[in-house]
């Protein structure tokens, strides 16, 4: 009995584990939405980090626009690229918006419309 009582314990610490994970994102968009920039990143950064493309580019916004961080292209770049890769499609508009007017990489006009392709 306590074998199986540990195992459902398990299981429902997994499960709401997964279900916070989950709401994050839409936790951290409702601290942007606010202007608490600093409370969006710290929720944002882990689940970037772990490859959830609408963060990677959320933090990619943040620092191409400087909110909450410093104005920082060449690190947008790098989140932009890792949701782009992905295939999230604000990424790769952004991306190319970056390609297009030289920041943070040389300008390039080609590759810049072959994102937006």
């Amino acid at each position: 009995m306590q074998k199986l009582l540990s195992r459902w314990l398990a299981i429902a610490v997994f499960v709401a584990s997964t279900q916070l994970r989950a709401g994050d994102f839409e936790t951290a968009q409702e601290f942007y939405e606010r202007g608490d920039y600093k409370h969006a990143i710290e929720l944002w950064t882990p689940l970037a980090q772990q490859g959830d493309a609408r963060a990677q580019s959320a933090l990619g916004d943040m620092f191409r626009q400087g909110k909450g961080v410093g104005r920082d292209f060449s690190v947008a770049r790098q989140w932009y690229e890792q949701s782009a890769a992905r295939g999230f499609p604000e990424a790769i508009y952004n991306l190319a918006r970056l390609y297009r007017s030289g920041q943070s990489v040389e300008k390039n006009l080609e590759r810049a419309a072959q994102l937006m392709r």
